[in-house]
């Protein structure tokens, strides 16, 4: 039905014909960007977007308390998203808006999240606000600095969890 000649055209063409053409082509082609958003540009060599969707461990400083923490941390991406996920034993961060771009010729990925810590420790440590930025030139190694609402900073430092 895809596949029509020129003459068969001129002589069926209907208001309606033409909707269902439209339609169709419409539906393949969303079909295909989707597909190709979620998963297929991971294959496209050309694209040159590093592809950092993976579980990360590493560590954590903040001069909040000084303290150097164990993190795990995930990345979920896709073409035209991403979104960070941090865990330590004692707070979960979620991005609220992420972008991988190009600062200073260096792929960096720029995030703004929420930290909520445990119930146990939000006598100490409140929710908050930060945003980090974290030079992803080398997937295999992921740094960089955050400050916060608290007027705290620090560094992230995570390497990919090997499955």
């Amino acid at each position: 039905r895809c596949m029509i000649s020129f003459s068969d055209l001129k002589s069926q063409c209907s208001v309606y014909m033409i909707f269902s053409y439209a339609s169709e082509a419409i539906a393949v082609a969303g079909l295909l960007f989707l597909l190709y958003e979620k998963y297929l540009w991971k294959k496209d060599k050309f694209l040159g977007v590093p592809i950092l969707a993976a579980k990360y461990k590493g560590t954590i400083f903040s001069t909040y308390d000084n303290k150097e923490r164990n993190v795990e941390f995930s990345i979920k991406q896709s073409l035209f998203s991403i979104v960070i996920i941090m865990n330590t034993e004692e707070s979960h961060s979620t991005s609220m808006s992420a972008s991988l771009d190009s600062i200073l010729g260096e792929k960096t990925i720029v995030y703004t999240y929420m930290n909520k810590p445990s119930s146990s420790v939000r006598d100490r440590s409140e929710v908050h606000f930060g945003t980090a930025v974290l030079n992803v030139e080398d997937v295999n190694h992921i740094k960089g600095d955050y400050f916060t609402d608290r007027k705290s900073i620090g560094s992230i430092d995570v390497k990919p969890v090997i499955e």
